[in-house]
């Protein structure tokens, strides 16, 4: 019985470290309530030395600035784990990115919007028709469908 116990207890506790996300935040809602919306490319991926590894700075090369930065390089962090609700970015590739301002900088993670920009067409639609823009001809080339 005690083992039986033990086995609960440990996968109870386990279980309890994963990331909860409420369901993904519906596209007018995210757009609106986020502070720097962008479409770039990963460029680096390093530890955050000040969270003693906890988080991860990436920085991106932005291509076209949707909300708020008109900066040409960002850097966001994100969990390092994925436990925490961090945001696996790979190098090289290119993301629409939703990004809100948290104590240590702008941060995102897998409970946003933020996805690869192959995945990114109705957000990319809907921020458009949104902020009177026109589409990207470069970004139709990365979609897909």
């Amino acid at each position: 019985m005690r083992l039986f116990l033990l086995f609960v207890g440990l996968f109870i506790s386990v279980n309890s470290l994963a990331c909860d996300c409420i369901p993904q935040p519906e596209m007018s809602l995210e757009f609106h309530r986020t502070r720097t919306v962008f479409v770039g490319r990963v460029t680096n991926i390093k530890p955050d030395s000040d969270s003693k590894g906890a988080l991860l700075v990436v920085t991106f090369e932005v291509s076209d600035n949707l909300k708020s930065s008109k900066k040409s390089t960002i850097k966001i962090k994100t969990s390092a784990s994925g436990k925490s609700c961090g945001y696996e970015f790979r190098l090289g590739q290119r993301y629409l990115v939703y990004a809100n301002m948290a104590r240590p900088g702008l941060m995102t993670s897998v409970c946003s919007r933020t996805t690869p920009l192959s995945k990114a067409k109705n957000d990319l639609l809907f921020i458009c028709k949104t902020t009177k823009t026109k589409m990207n001809p470069e970004w139709e080339k990365h979609f897909r469908d």
